[in-house]
């Protein structure tokens, strides 16, 4: 919580807290039901940051947490997050609709740093690459720096977590002015050459050509350079694009039954995300196998 107005919060049945986020105007309570104790956010060089993490600790476990403004000022909702008190992953998204890896550059450094170091994650999963992707004007060159300077932010603020870099899904498109009958009857096939080189041309001079489902010519590149990224600097790697049969694989999944892809062949269904999830984390799975045979391997070598 950053500085500014009051906030209410009700854990279960227990009273409802009201916490101001002026700086010093709260203190930790105790009462037999609930627990809440406050803890300021440090930065690198260990001063105080004007954030405050709130803690709430519900003794007899809750199923409703409810949150809401007093009104008497702004409030700075940074992230929350709801813990079991038992073993078990704990996941946070970072997930910001339409966000492209740029936006990890316009984050705070010193409160992005201060939040790993609070957290010491294990694995920080990097997922970006479909927005950049249907970008047309997208100089490849100037993202593939970008994400590696994110990527490195990221290290410098979690040096022990493991960074894993997901390529984004398959996805397809047909231009607006092709009509609305026409994307729905519309095959997919995939852009041939010389339609990728002249790809902004022909949706300038509204080119026929186009008008059946095709990945935007940038999404292999961008894939691409994930891929680079990944190879420099020695982090894990996974084509989500490969899960689904590669190009035109989103198409496919639009039309099994259940569908696994919505009809925008960008985003998928909760089938089409389980089944990508399932392989991810097989992969997953087999690199930490692979790791700890080879640190066996090394550690039997040296005795």
């Amino acid at each position: 919580l950053a500085q500014g107005g009051g906030l209410n919060v009700k854990v279960g049945d227990a009273p409802v807290t009201q916490l101001s986020t002026r700086r010093g105007a709260n203190s930790s309570t105790a009462s037999k039901k609930l627990l809440h104790w406050i803890d300021p956010l440090r930065g690198e060089d260990g001063k105080t940051l004007p954030y405050v993490e709130h803690t709430f600790y519900y003794r007899d476990g809750a199923d409703r947490v409810e949150v809401w403004p007093v009104g008497d000022g702004p409030v700075e909702l940074l992230s929350w997050s709801v813990r079991r008190g038992a073993p078990g992953v704990l996941y946070h998204s970072q997930g910001v609709v339409g966000a492209t890896a740029e936006i990890i550059r316009r984050w705070d450094s010193t409160l992005v740093d201060a939040e790993l170091k609070r957290m010491q994650p294990d694995l920080i999963l990097l997922a970006y690459g479909t927005n950049e992707g249907f970008n047309d004007g997208l100089r490849i060159s100037r993202y593939e720096r970008s994400v590696e300077l994110a990527l490195k932010q990221l290290q410098a603020g979690a040096s022990k977590a493991s960074i894993a870099i997901l390529a984004p899904p398959d996805s397809a498109r047909i231009p607006r002015y092709c009509g609305k009958a026409v994307r729905k009857q519309a095959s997919c096939k995939s852009l041939s050459a010389s339609e990728r080189r002249n790809y902004r041309k022909m949706l300038r001079n509204k080119d026929r050509a186009l008008c059946r489902w095709h990945a935007p010519p940038k999404l292999a590149a961008v894939r691409s350079a994930l891929q680079r990224i990944a190879i420099r600097n020695d982090v894990f790697y996974w084509d989500w694009s490969a899960v689904m049969g590669g190009q035109c694989g989103t198409d496919e999944w639009t039309r099994q039954r259940p569908k696994l892809a919505h009809g925008d062949r960008v985003h998928l269904t909760n089938r089409g995300y389980r089944r990508s999830a399932d392989d991810l984390y097989a992969k997953l799975r087999g690199t930490v196998r692979c790791d700890l045979d080879k640190r066996r391997l090394a550690k039997r070598e040296t005795s």
